[in-house]
């Protein structure tokens, strides 16, 4: 909030103080009024205003006191009812004469760049607390008005709150007022003993069975687990949790080095008469080619020897010879395994 360094009594408040002095008037404090005129330079020397340059809003006081040829006054400046938001330039402090006039009692300005900026109360409430201290009489007692509606400070309750004068009335019937038991509505009308015991149901708890358990592997639906139970399962879920961090995801791949097949080429071929050296056979492939070899094997066999000897078990040539007979006629008692011939 602007800064009013120097309120100074006006005029017509050197005036009003001059009548206290003499016993003809006494200082009553009534009210704060704010605005945003602009004071010239002679406004500050004469202190002849009569009123605010341009009054915008005034509140009644929260709380004072009087401090010798001084006063302390406390308000709350609010936005409430302004319509239009203004710069907070200039103060006044109102008195109340005897005959009812009010006079501007005290008053002061701040040029415009050092005002404040009062929001309409269409933007947002806000509350300023504002303490001031006053010239009075040191021979003559201020009255300082509060309004009962007047919004208070956190000083000014918390002093009223403590006062030994506050809330008499309310103290008063604290330490008198009794009641009979006749007129004390929604009584009970019976009690239990000082020793008694209740269902689970009286106490909310008629859905839990009286049992508890540490186990963390029954499935009972009839008994409670302990805070132990709970700890252990917890525990043994932290260590699961630990050991299945240390592992691989589900989905996941290796490279043949890691496999232990690093010499390995990715590359098959069901061909058989491949040179390649990148590439590795299939079944297929070494199946076709054993085949193969048991088909020449077969036909080996079927050979003889590349060394071998012609003895017993083979014909000669003469032998062959005269298995074969060449005649006319044929042979009366050919011998067995002869073959006979008839020239043409």
């Amino acid at each position: 909030m602007a800064t009013f360094m120097n309120i100074r009594t006006t005029d017509a408040g050197q005036a009003l103080l001059a009548d206290v002095h003499a016993k003809d008037e006494q200082l009553k404090i009534v009210e704060v009024v704010f605005g945003s005129g602009i004071w010239e330079d002679a406004d500050h020397d004469a202190m002849s205003l009569t009123e605010l340059k341009k009054q915008e809003t005034k509140v009644g006081l929260s709380g004072g006191k009087q401090l010798g040829g001084e006063a302390e006054i406390t308000c709350v400046l609010s936005n409430t009812g302004v319509q239009t938001g203004f710069a907070l330039t200039e103060i006044g402090v109102i008195a109340e004469r005897k005959a009812g006039g009010k006079v501007l009692y005290m008053a002061d300005a701040v040029p415009p760049d050092k005002s404040t900026w009062i929001s309409a109360e269409s933007d947002y409430h806000m509350e300023i607390p504002v303490v001031l201290r006053i010239v009075c009489s040191s021979t003559s007692d201020v009255e300082i008005r509060v309004e009962s509606s007047a919004p208070v400070t956190n000083e000014d309750l918390e002093r009223h709150n403590t006062a030994p004068d506050a809330h008499l009335d309310i103290r008063h019937e604290l330490a008198t007022h009794e009641h009979t038991w006749d007129v004390i509505l929604d009584k009970p009308q019976l009690f239990k003993p000082e020793a008694h015991t209740h269902e689970p149901t009286e106490v909310g708890l008629g859905n839990l069975p009286n049992a508890k358990s540490d186990s963390f592997t029954s499935n009972r639906s009839d008994v409670l687990a302990t805070s132990k139970a709970v700890k252990t399962a917890y525990d043994k879920g932290v260590v699961a949790l630990n050991t299945a961090n240390t592992k691989a995801p589900a989905s996941h791949t290796h490279t043949p080095a890691e496999a232990g097949l690093g010499n390995l080429p990715n590359a098959k071929s069901e061909a058989v008469n491949s040179t390649s050296n990148s590439q590795l056979a299939t079944s297929k492939a070494v199946k076709t080619a054993y085949d193969k070899g048991v088909n020449a094997l077969n036909v080996a066999n079927t050979k003889a020897a590349a060394s071998h000897d012609h003895h017993s078990v083979y014909y000669t040539k003469a032998q062959i010879n005269a298995k074969f007979i060449v005649s006319e006629t044929p042979p009366s008692s050919p011998a067995e395994g002869t073959f006979w011939f008839k020239p043409e």
